[in-house]
């Protein structure tokens, strides 16, 4: 029973393809420590939640969702790691890596709005947004603070909404 949980285990890993990257709980503070232990206790194959994790470059947002994706998989969540752009990319393609997002219980999207939207994204991207997190967790990484993504240059309307929409009950983690 042990050899089979670790292999569903390492199954789960190599399909998530998470960055190799550490986290390191030394740079954080004590209400983030919190955070995080209850974070790392949370269930994802059983419950949804959404968290963003916003923070300048270099400040440890990949290393922490890995982290976060790690402790889900642990659980026996399915999880899936993939940069904004190439999930726009597989969603129109809808090829094997899609089939594994829609199977996933969390979907770790790193480099939220990095660049600016075209309009065109920006649509597909609500699209799949909404869609997504009916069913599933995700985590949203992303280097704008989120009161500046409605002063990107494309229909401020439709960013507010994706916002408002996606943080209902989710939790914001902010790394400086």
């Amino acid at each position: 029973m042990n050899i089979r949980n670790a292999n569903k285990a390492k199954d789960l890993k190599k399909k998530a393809k998470l960055p190799d990257k550490a986290f390191d709980k030394t740079r954080i503070t004590e209400g983030l420590k919190w955070q995080l232990d209850k974070l790392s206790a949370f269930d994802f194959s059983q419950s949804r939640q959404n968290i963003f994790i916003v923070g300048e470059c270099s400040t440890g947002k990949t290393s922490l969702a890995s982290k976060i994706g790690n402790d889900a998989i642990e659980k026996g969540a399915r999880v899936i790691y993939i940069k904004f752009d190439d999930l726009l990319i597989e969603q129109k393609l809808k090829k094997k890596a899609w089939n594994h997002i829609l199977n996933a219980d969390l979907i770790i999207v790193d480099d939220m709005f990095y660049m600016t939207p075209t309009q065109e994204e920006l649509e597909q991207a609500y699209r799949i947004m909404m869609f997504l997190q009916e069913t599933r967790s995700l985590v949203l990484i992303t280097n704008r603070a989120l009161s500046s993504w409605k002063e990107m240059k494309v229909d401020s309307h439709l960013v507010e909404t994706l916002q408002k929409r996606l943080m209902q009950g989710a939790q914001l983690i902010s790394l400086a």
